[in-house]
């Protein structure tokens, strides 16, 4: 993959990747600079990291903060749509006077939910899936010791991202 990106996070220790900090942690590394982080926690230990989308940033004001303690890369939340990104890019130059440093997920199954009791496990079954009352159906997938439920629906978004402001986008691969 590192040939075909500029970029690969990974959950596993590989040679040119990023490791991706799992969203649910009891220990981190001594040393996280340089690391994806998905909870605010990681942030205590004030080194130089990117954030993942799981801190729901939606506006200007949190992109400043989080730049404010030395986050290198800042992923948007899922929930912003292109006029939602243009504004926050908008704001976030016109107050700051420089551009932001932003990712954006344009491509994957987004992850809905995450918990520590590991159904696959209990069920003897690396193949489940949750499914809703319209039937669509949500893939389970165990990482860590922890589950991961992913939407049924895959994320596919396109536009000029980077005419907009934003440096980075990424494709999910998890599932």
């Amino acid at each position: 993959l590192d040939r075909q990106y500029d970029i690969v996070y990974s959950y596993q220790d590989n040679d040119n990747t990023i490791k991706k900090l799992p969203r649910v942690i009891d220990k981190y590394p001594d040393n996280i600079s340089g690391m994806l982080v998905s909870e605010v926690g990681a942030l205590n230990k004030r080194q130089v990291v990117d954030t993942d989308n799981s801190l729901n940033v939606t506006n200007s004001y949190t992109v400043a903060f989080l730049h404010s303690l030395g986050v290198r890369k800042i992923t948007l939340s899922y929930e912003l749509n292109d006029i939602q990104i243009k504004q926050l890019i908008d704001g976030y130059t016109n107050r700051y006077k420089k551009q932001p440093n932003l990712e954006l997920i344009v491509q994957g199954y987004e992850e809905v939910m995450i918990s520590k009791f590991r159904i696959n496990e209990f069920y003897k079954n690396n193949h489940l899936y949750l499914r809703d009352r319209y039937g669509n159906k949500y893939k389970i997938i165990e990482r860590d010791k922890l589950t991961y439920i992913y939407n049924y629906h895959k994320r596919e978004m396109t536009g000029n991202y980077y005419e907009m402001g934003i440096n980075s986008v990424r494709y999910n691969m998890d599932c």
